[in-house]
């Protein structure tokens, strides 16, 4: 069978698929991973074959909202700003992606929630879908806005009602935490990847104090400085704790300056450190947080 699996180019939503592809390939399939071009380095990290498809991601998922947009909407400005970004990047995925499944002809199409493309080229092209979550469930907050503002864009395609339904949901959030109204799905157990790296020695020492974890995630601008890590870093250091900061490299001058004695670790695997952690502190992502669970790290 020919399986494509179609991502947004987000690590947090591609790497909760990676343990599934991966048991789809063991299992004797033949698996491609279309994602944006400047995401496919990511794909070819995780071991899987990568198709470039439309142009990279544009610039503004991560922005400020004017003040005038903010006034009287609540949370509503930025969540359309990001419905925008999701949209335009199923846009420019499109064309690609409908000419290389007439070309290879997959059996089926799994993708991430918010990988718009897929469910067009799925009722375009009669080929079946699975939708991959990557935690708890979407649908209301961000896909059906998101949607909406694909919808231009499928009918350009001549799918003008709504996309057909998937033939399957794979659930990897545990029943506890998920929505009590989410639409029912394959219940998976949640195997964390969080990509590769080198774990440092100290990482397997039995800590001398409890071990604390702060991360702001990967979705950050590097550009912009974290005021608020270095101040919970500083609260947490007059405890009798030990304090780690787990950011990426490229993130790491965002950080500022942080307290003596906190320790900063760049681009490890979460899944390296939230074992031997007694707490994490993060910014709500659904990554951490499952890995979180996963690992039983409060």
């Amino acid at each position: 069978m020919r399986v494509l699996v179609v991502t947004c180019p987000l690590t947090g939503h591609f790497l909760p698929m990676v343990s599934s592809t991966w048991a789809l390939s063991l299992a004797g399939h033949e698996v491609r991973v279309a994602a944006s071009p400047a995401f496919t380095g990511l794909v070819h990290a995780s071991g899987l074959l990568a198709v470039p498809s439309g142009p990279d991601a544009p610039d503004g998922l991560i922005q400020a909202v004017p003040a005038a947009s903010r006034r009287g909407t609540g949370p509503g400005a930025k969540l359309l700003q990001s419905s925008d970004w999701f949209a335009a990047v199923a846009t420019g995925m499109t064309d690609d992606l409908v000419a290389f499944c007439r070309g290879w002809r997959p059996d089926v199409l799994m993708h991430d929630p918010l990988a718009l493309a897929a469910p067009l080229v799925s009722t375009l092209l009669g080929i079946p879908r699975v939708e991959h979550r990557w935690g708890v469930d979407v649908s209301d907050t961000l896909v059906a806005p998101a949607a909406a503002a694909f919808a231009s864009t499928a009918r350009r395609h001549g799918v003008a009602e709504e996309p057909d339904p998937p033939a399957m949901i794979i659930d990897p959030c545990p029943p506890r935490l998920q929505l009590p109204d989410a639409a029912p799905g394959l219940r998976v157990r949640y195997q964390p990847y969080n990509g590769g790296g080198t774990v440092p020695a100290w990482a397997w020492e039995a800590p001398t104090a409890p071990r604390v974890c702060i991360t702001p995630g990967t979705v950050v601008d590097p550009d912009k400085p974290l005021p608020w890590l270095g101040e919970l870093a500083d609260g947490l250091s007059r405890l009798e704790v030990e304090v780690l900061v787990a950011i990426r490299a490229e993130h790491r001058d965002a950080a500022g300056a942080l307290p003596p004695g906190v320790r900063t670790v760049e681009s490890v695997p979460l899944g390296a450190l939230l074992p031997h952690c007694d707490l994490v502190v993060h910014h709500g992502g659904s990554g951490t947080g499952m890995s979180a669970a996963a690992h039983g790290t409060p």
